[in-house]
């Protein structure tokens, strides 16, 4: 189902990994420059211009880093579309007839830990940025030693 999500947002939904089949090409252009507010919108645009919504690189960046499975999302998704287990017709029809902003809000909330957060910006989202820059930001966005991607709005 998560692969049903991805595919319907515009990604290549090739094989049972859906997070080993994309690459975020156009994150890598060029390094964040500016001032740190700058540098945290230039970062904000290029996440919601490659997935849509911040949600979505979330749950991506925790895919690719094994934080979370397809099976565990795909229940949230289905838990919060209101349906049961089975991964009928009927329910990829409205994944697929949905808004994007539909979408993402069926999407987990994922909170991701100073580590974590370091290795989805540099390994996942190949992002051209210091390790100084990332570990401010993660203090900037963090509540209770967790940040969230949404909270870059």
């Amino acid at each position: 189902l998560v692969c049903q999500c991805f595919a319907v947002l515009g990604f290549p939904a090739v094989g049972g990994d859906i997070a080993a089949d994309i690459t975020p090409s156009h994150l890598r252009r060029g390094a964040l420059c500016g001032s740190f507010v700058d540098r945290a919108v230039q970062l904000r645009q290029r996440l919601l211009g490659t997935f849509g919504s911040l949600e979505t690189a979330a749950v991506f960046a925790a895919l690719r880093l094994g934080s979370c499975t397809e099976r565990m999302v795909d229940e949230y998704v289905v838990n919060s579309l209101g349906g049961d287990k089975r991964f009928d017709g009927a329910l990829v029809s409205r994944l697929r007839a949905a808004p994007i902003e539909m979408l993402s809000s069926t999407l987990p909330v994922y909170g991701f830990g100073a580590k974590e957060f370091e290795d989805a910006m540099l390994r996942v989202f190949r992002v051209n940025a210091s390790r100084g820059f990332l570990q401010r930001l993660f203090r900037l966005l963090s509540s209770g030693g967790e940040a969230h991607l949404p909270d870059l709005s």
